[in-house]
């Protein structure tokens, strides 16, 4: 049920905080306000298309779902990617994730099909492979542009591209999973996940919540992991020609 005083009461705090950013001249105060307009609007737009789903459980709707969830992560992913940021590469590495993780859990029956379970798993899933990409694709580029006296030489004296960049894709793709192994590592001490908090307080047992949250924590790391190193592998078309050369910055492929 929805409380309206208790909303009032959060909203009133978050201004306080807008206020406390503003007055000190940060200008992520313009973010927060939009960022927190767009969260209850996109919350509510998303809590009604669920109702629907859910209530209609079909597979077909559940994939049309999912392919909106990734191509909105993969247009958020290529904006933070920053000067690195690209679509091709964010959709396909956010794709390629969700379904590495979710497929294999579903046909060997750990996840039950149902939408209202399918929807919201892949949706942890999708949302840390689209922050890992961003990251990957920001840490990547910079990395690259840093190092290129150092690719040049090494591709100069024969070295193939893949060991010459390998420094630069070792230390984007260590950045962008730290976030998500600092959680892992984490989780119960620092911080009780949502899911389990909701299981617990809905009465589930403590162990039986336990092992459901720790196999969710995992599968958002493997899906870290693998978004990260398809985005490095993918990338490489931006920063190498089809001769093995490095690209200058200007320039973009093909």
């Amino acid at each position: 049920m929805f409380d309206s005083a208790r909303f009032v009461i959060v909203v009133f705090y978050l201004a306080v905080a807008i206020g406390f950013l503003y007055r000190y001249g940060l200008g992520v105060y313009r973010q927060t306000i939009v960022g927190a307009g767009r969260t209850i609007l996109q919350l509510l737009i998303m809590g009604s298309l669920l109702t629907l789903v859910f209530g209609v459980d079909d597979r077909r709707l559940d994939a049309a779902v999912l392919l909106l969830m990734v191509g909105t992560a993969a247009h958020t992913a290529r904006q933070k990617g920053g000067a690195g940021g690209d679509f091709g590469t964010a959709l396909v590495a956010i794709l390629v994730a969700c379904v590495l993780v979710i497929l294999p859990m579903l046909l060997t029956g750990v996840f039950d099909n149902r939408s209202s379970f399918l929807i919201p798993l892949s949706g942890m899933v999708i949302g840390n492979a689209m922050n890992t990409t961003a990251l990957t694709l920001e840490r990547l580029d910079r990395e690259m542009h840093a190092g290129r006296e150092r690719i040049e030489a090494l591709l100069a004296l024969g070295v193939r591209p893949v060991d010459a960049a390998r420094t630069a894709v070792t230390g984007s793709m260590t950045a962008a999973l730290l976030p998500s192994l600092n959680s892992m590592k984490t989780t119960g001490l620092v911080h009780i996940p949502g899911l389990m908090t909701g299981m617990l307080l809905s009465g589930a047992d403590a162990v039986f919540a336990a092992e459901m949250q720790a196999i969710i924590i995992y599968l958002i790391f493997i899906g870290a992991v693998i978004s990260s190193f398809m985005v490095t592998r993918l990338q490489r078309r931006v920063y190498f020609t089809d001769y093995d050369g490095l690209r200058r910055k200007q320039e973009s492929p093909g």
